[in-house]
């Protein structure tokens, strides 16, 4: 048994989708054979109480809480000197905003004595650094220097095409130095793996995400509904510009395919771009994102994910194939996802194609329900606890012996 120390810059729970399925999921199968303690940012009192979701699945949470939610003098302080401290280093905001000196200090502690620290995100490097005579490990969740370049490529207009420019130029070199400064790194795909290989002080090694399993009578039942489901982040650049794309250009062709269709974007904080778009149609609706979203998919008849810049595994992808939620995605949304194409996902290129594939799945009842099927079986085979849990645990025990 191992003691292994994560460190995060906020709290996965409740875990819903994204990287905060990726964390609790990866903590709650390290804990069945390892003593693991989570040391995390959070931003308000309540989330101290969630201390008991960790303990359930047998994780210490160590909450340190964020300098700038004391007060608004402390918030307004807080931005301006660390905001401050960030142009004139001319270094990203990250680097000073989510390393603050009490989270520095909590992860050094917890790390005495330990046998690996590992932390996620680049930028949580300091921290790190913080913590002496421990092996260092750096789950990427993706290789952002990909994303934003991915990005750069399809943006059009110049000026924005050139601050995107400058801005991939700048992080690029901090995250890619990053990576070396740790023992080991972990990325989630062999695609994202293949990609920092090169500035890795070893070879990455992969560990791919865990997904829960709803039981039989939580699957999706919904194709009767008509309904297209989104459900994550909104304001990311990427996912910014593929809903973008899906309220233009896609859900339109869907609708006048098949009148009775109906649209749900669930995230928070959407730009307001996106609502005004959403306006158009009155079938098409935002709403927050829900601490359970397992009743929705249920009823819910596809989901789809329309990215045309991004890195990673999306973990909203894999959510939905556990529900036996169809799902309509692009080359990038599926990058680094062992599905095949037709079976367990379909994937699409053009937002015209994309319309299409979600237009047959809404009218073809044997379609839909041959890749409801095909999605549940991959994630049988692939993300279930049952799958990965004792893969993981193996793979952070030879990392902290190696």
């Amino acid at each position: 048994m191992a003691r292994i120390v994560v460190a995060k810059h906020r709290l996965p729970y409740p875990a819903v989708t994204g990287t905060d399925v990726v964390t609790f999921n990866l903590l709650r199968a390290l804990a069945q054979r390892h003593d693991v303690t989570f040391v995390s940012l959070i931003v308000s009192e309540k989330q101290r109480d969630y201390a008991r979701a960790f303990e359930r699945v047998g994780v210490r949470l160590v909450p340190v809480m964020m300098p700038n939610k004391k007060s608004l003098f402390a918030r307004a302080a807080y931005k301006f000197f660390y905001g401050a401290a960030s142009w004139l280093s001319a270094s990203p905001l990250e680097l000073w905003y989510f390393n603050p000196p009490a989270f520095r200090r909590a992860v050094a502690e917890a790390c005495a004595g330990a046998d690996l620290l590992q932390c996620e995100y680049w930028f949580l490097y300091p921290t790190a650094a913080a913590a002496r005579s421990v092996k260092k490990v750096l789950l990427k969740h993706d290789a952002e220097f990909n994303a934003n370049r991915r990005l750069l490529a399809i943006s059009g207009n110049p000026l924005v095409k050139f601050r995107r420019w400058l801005r991939f130029l700048h992080r690029r070199g901090y995250e890619l130095a990053a990576c070396r400064k740790f023992d080991h790194l972990l990325c989630l795909s062999r695609v994202d793996a293949e990609l920092l290989a090169p500035y890795a002080r070893r070879p990455p090694r992969v560990v791919f995400p865990i997904v829960d399993l709803p039981p039989e009578d939580q699957m999706c039942r919904g194709f009767d509904s008509a309904t297209l489901i989104y459900f994550g982040g909104t304001g990311r650049p990427g996912n910014r510009q593929g809903l973008e794309v899906l309220l233009k250009d896609i859900y339109p062709r869907v609708k006048s395919a098949v009148a009775n269709a109906k649209l749900v974007i669930r995230g928070e904080a959407p730009p307001r771009g996106l609502l005004r778009l959403g306006r158009r149609d009155p079938s098409a609706a935002f709403k927050p994102t829900a601490e359970e979203l397992g009743p929705e998919l249920a009823r819910a008849s596809v989901a789809v994910v329309p990215l045309w810049a991004g890195s990673g595994i999306k973990i909203k992808i894999l959510t939905a194939l556990a529900h036996g939620l169809p799902v309509v995605t692009t080359p990038v949304g599926a990058e680094g996802i062992p599905a095949r194409d037709g079976v367990e996902i379909v994937v699409a290129e053009t937002a015209e194609g994309f319309a299409d594939a979600v237009a047959r799945l809404l009218t073809d009842g044997e379609r839909w329900r041959e890749l409801s099927r095909g999605g549940r079986r991959f994630a049988e085979r692939e993300l279930s606890p049952a799958a990965r849990d004792n893969e993981v645990a193996q793979l952070y025990d030879e990392l902290a012996r190696n």
